[in-house]
């Protein structure tokens, strides 16, 4: 009798142990890359980081801005991870690959079109029915080539985290004119009025805290 009740204690104790870490659901993350910086240094960082921190049955896009409307031509990769970790490997090697193998159009005139880039990431991020959903923007959000959001026009975002990763050739951009400012406002209030969440990241070393790795 005492043996029964010593291993049903074992039992419950290791069913407590268990539910204090819970699986981690699937994450999917797209990232938005200006054709200007596609080959600087931040964007090998951010997408070395994120190659690191996706884990097996997640999934991960990258698209170039490049000038004029955004498009089909302009994704560079995408791609689901599968759940074994052998052929996940095999598939973030894929992606690397397709990264550097890609070249942008040769488009020179127009403006990022980065509405609708939003609306391709949040369209594409829907499919794979994560419940954790980011969008990552490595552009000058404040520059004046970047028309600022038609407000009557919100995008529905509900369950997207879209970050602006402001950095310039590696280094925080600390100081940013009070009109970058107002624009990046602009777009956070297009953001958030589509029900998405809005973070503007000035720190490389910031993103494990906001995509953590295993």
């Amino acid at each position: 009798m005492r043996w029964a009740v010593a291993i049903l204690f074992l039992a419950q104790a290791l069913g407590i142990a268990g539910c204090t870490e819970p699986a981690r659901k699937p994450r999917a993350a797209y990232l938005l890359i200006d054709a200007a910086r596609l080959r600087s240094t931040p964007a090998q960082e951010v997408l070395n980081y994120f190659l690191s921190a996706i884990q097996p049955g997640e999934s991960l896009g990258i698209a170039c801005l490049g000038m004029g409307n955004f498009s089909d031509r302009d994704t560079i990769v995408s791609v689901s991870l599968d759940v074994r970790p052998s052929l996940a490997m095999q598939q973030k090697r894929f992606l690397k690959k397709k990264f550097d193998e890609f070249t942008p159009s040769p488009r020179s005139v127009g403006h990022l079109d980065i509405a609708g880039a939003l609306l391709y990431a949040v369209a594409h991020l829907g499919e794979t029915h994560a419940e954790e959903r980011y969008v990552l923007i490595l552009a000058n959000l404040g520059k004046e080539q970047i028309p600022e959001p038609v407000k009557e026009f919100p995008l529905q975002m509900e369950g997207c985290r879209v970050i602006s990763i402001t950095v310039e050739n590696g280094e925080p951009a600390v100081r940013q004119q009070a009109t970058a400012l107002k624009r990046l406002d602009a777009w956070e209030e297009w953001v958030e009025t589509g029900g998405g969440e809005w973070q503007v990241v000035n720190d490389l070393a910031l993103l494990a805290t906001i995509f953590p790795g295993s």
